[in-house]
């Protein structure tokens, strides 16, 4: 039912915060005073990955966001494929959304829901509190 997926929602994304280690890397590579390249690969869809370019627009930053829109693979059998051959390999686990961050401290991928929110909310400022 609803209610039992949002209570799953609810628990993965407070398992998600009390994971300190992906902040520290970010926190790590933003601290330099070279850019730091961020690039969203997500659908073309208004869904997960919508939250972090809202983040990136609320912050007027919206230009320094790299925003990689995956063709939805159940809109036709070419997408599909597209999915198979290409962006299903190179998503960590299959999973999107995910960040490929490039910085003057070397370049890793950010994945998870809430992973990907908390390190663009850190990166854009202002909006944790």
């Amino acid at each position: 039912t609803l209610l039992q997926n949002l209570r799953k929602d609810i628990i993965y994304i407070t398992t998600v915060f009390m994971n300190l280690n992906i902040y520290n890397i970010a926190t790590h590579c933003l601290m330099t005073t070279e850019a730091t390249t961020i690039e969203l690969v997500y659908f073309d869809i208004h869904a997960r990955g919508e939250l972090s370019r809202l983040c990136f627009a609320a912050r007027g930053k919206i230009d320094e966001l790299q925003d990689t829109r995956v063709p939805l693979f159940m809109e036709s059998v070419a997408n599909s494929q597209l999915w198979s051959d290409v962006w299903s390999k190179r998503a960590p686990e299959g999973y999107l959304p995910y960040l490929n961050v490039r910085g003057a401290t070397g370049n890793f991928q950010v994945t998870g829901d809430g992973n990907v929110e908390m390190f663009v909310a850190r990166h854009v400022g202002g909006l944790l509190g």
